[in-house]
């Protein structure tokens, strides 16, 4: 058996194996299916493959694969290709679903939290109202109502909590 029939015959080899799901595949191999030529070019030494031209492989395939040649390694090129692309399709909408889930709960978790805002607000509002009914008849409550509302107040607090973008942190 020459150089080039064999390296013919292990990619022939070894791509039946990726496509019967083989563990034991070089990772470059993926990468040397995506055209006609990267298969040519192919070199893994520890498979028995060695680079070549696709002239040659065409017609070495045609001399040494039995039922159909050069079509039946393309076929199997073709066909692991696919394999590839339909297991990535298959991993991505789990991702995808796992990412709508993270938002979600962070969405909810936010607007719990902007509730909570809302009524500490409201609830301060209702109580400096009240103290300022309180203060009308005594100067130094008016005097302290004065004091806290320029150093304190939920506008400054909502304002604080924005970045650049007006996004709530």
């Amino acid at each position: 058996m020459n150089k080039l029939q064999k390296s013919t015959l292990c990619r022939a080899i070894l791509l039946k194996r990726a496509l019967e799901g083989s563990n034991n595949l070089p990772s470059s191999l993926a990468q040397a299916c995506i055209s006609q030529g990267a298969l040519a070019k192919y070199d893994c030494g520890s498979e028995g493959i060695t680079p070549m031209s696709l002239n040659t492989l065409k017609s070495c395939s045609d001399k040494y694969i039995e039922n159909g040649g050069w079509n039946h390694l393309d076929a199997l090129r073709k066909s692991y290709i696919s394999t590839i692309q339909r297991k990535k399709k298959k991993e991505q909408p789990a991702f995808k679903k796992q990412n709508k889930n993270l938002v979600a709960a962070i969405s909810h978790d936010l607007d719990i939290e902007r509730r909570y805002r809302l009524r500490l607000q409201v609830a301060y509002e209702s109580l400096l109202s009240r103290l300022r009914s309180l203060a009308l008849h005594d100067p130094e409550m008016e005097i302290f109502i004065k004091k806290h509302i320029n150093g304190f107040s939920c506008k400054r607090l909502n304002l604080a909590s924005q970045d650049e973008n007006n996004h709530e942190r």
